[in-house]
């Protein structure tokens, strides 16, 4: 049994290919695969992490996510209409840090102090908890 006693809305499978080229620096490209259905899933509480890096004085601002479990579906926003983030809408393995770039038109740090994470983890903790608490939407 490839997965022992886990059960399918707890496990995910995720594939890398590496197709490392030396003239674009790319390192691959990765895929995950759920076994069931995104409301029935029973993900950890997320614990994303960001930092925003601080020596980059030209071109577009980045940040690094990271978290200690695998969260699915991250995505950005920010206050500033203009941002436009490099990566959205991805899956975070856990321990691996990944480098978003933001471009914006504004002032760059809008973005920082507004940046806000959001992630499929987060939305059915809400909602789990909205419903053993008898909260109503």
């Amino acid at each position: 049994m490839l997965f022992g006693t886990l059960s399918a809305n707890e496990g995910y499978f995720n594939a890398f290919l590496s197709t490392k080229d030396q003239n674009t620096n790319e390192e691959g490209e990765s895929t995950t695969t759920l076994f069931a259905k995104a409301f029935t899933l029973k993900l950890p509480k997320d614990q994303i992490k960001t930092s925003f890096i601080r020596y980059i004085t030209e071109g577009p601002q980045k940040f690094t996510v990271r978290s200690k479990v695998y969260v699915r579906q991250v995505m950005f926003t920010s206050d500033d209409p203009t941002a436009q983030f490099s990566n959205n809408g991805f899956d975070l393995l856990p321990n691996v840090s990944y480098t978003i770039e933001v471009l914006s038109a504004t002032n760059a740090g809008t973005v920082e102090k507004t940046l806000k994470v959001n992630s499929l983890n987060r939305l059915i903790t809400d909602a789990n908890y909205k419903t053993e608490v008898g909260e109503e939407n």
